[in-house]
């Protein structure tokens, strides 16, 4: 993940997923991201992980499992509640 740039800073990396991942759903949630799905790899290996990003610790944990893997889905969030 990056961060920037804003008023003329560098981008720079913030966390690595365990895996490359492209196409995944990521939302918002407070302080948080939300990242779901997605393909890995050259191979494109559809994920079904579940990861939460916490910008104001810099960490990053698997929170769970999509019932089926998926790729190119979106994710909304709307006061606690994500879909």
């Amino acid at each position: 993940m990056h961060r920037g740039p804003l008023a003329g800073q560098a981008v720079h990396v913030v966390a690595h997923l365990p895996d490359g991942l492209r196409y995944a759903a990521v939302t918002a949630a407070g302080d948080r991201l939300i990242i779901a799905g997605g393909e890995a790899g050259d191979a494109q290996i559809l994920s079904d992980a579940i990861w939460s990003f916490d910008a104001s610790t810099g960490s990053l944990t698997r929170i769970g499992r999509l019932p089926v893997p998926l790729t190119h889905a979106s994710r909304s969030t709307r006061t606690r509640d994500t879909w």
